[in-house]
């Protein structure tokens, strides 16, 4: 799987997220430990980037990118993901499509290195 990263997304992330730093690219709906909400299931995904500080094993799919980071999906999500995957920055947001098209406008990154479980 590959991610292409557009320059605007590269310029916005590099403000944001340490070079060669670990990430997930997960959903939001409750089905992992990342999830922002409390529901077990959700009919319309939206979509995160959390910053950790090491791989998480529940994640062992690893997405080639060209910005330099370890970005990985968990093995249950990645039937989500299709062809031409990018990830853009448009109106003050980061933009995730695919050749379908724009799966999430406003995808958030959240910082979890130095949060305590």
């Amino acid at each position: 799987m590959k991610l292409n990263i557009k320059p605007r997304a590269k310029k916005y992330l590099a403000n944001k997220i340490p070079t060669k730093s670990n990430l997930l690219l997960t959903t939001t709906d409750g089905a992992n430990n990342y999830a922002n909400n409390s529901t077990t299931c959700a009919l319309v995904y939206s979509f995160q980037l959390i910053i950790i500080n090491k791989p998480d094993s529940k994640f062992s799919i690893l997405v080639d990118n060209n910005a330099g980071y370890k970005i990985w999906i968990n093995p249950s999500e990645e039937y989500l993901f299709n062809d031409g995957l990018s990830l853009n920055f448009s109106h003050g947001s980061l933009v995730l499509s695919d050749n379908g098209g724009v799966m999430d406008s406003a995808v958030p990154v959240i910082d979890w290195r130095d949060l305590v479980k």
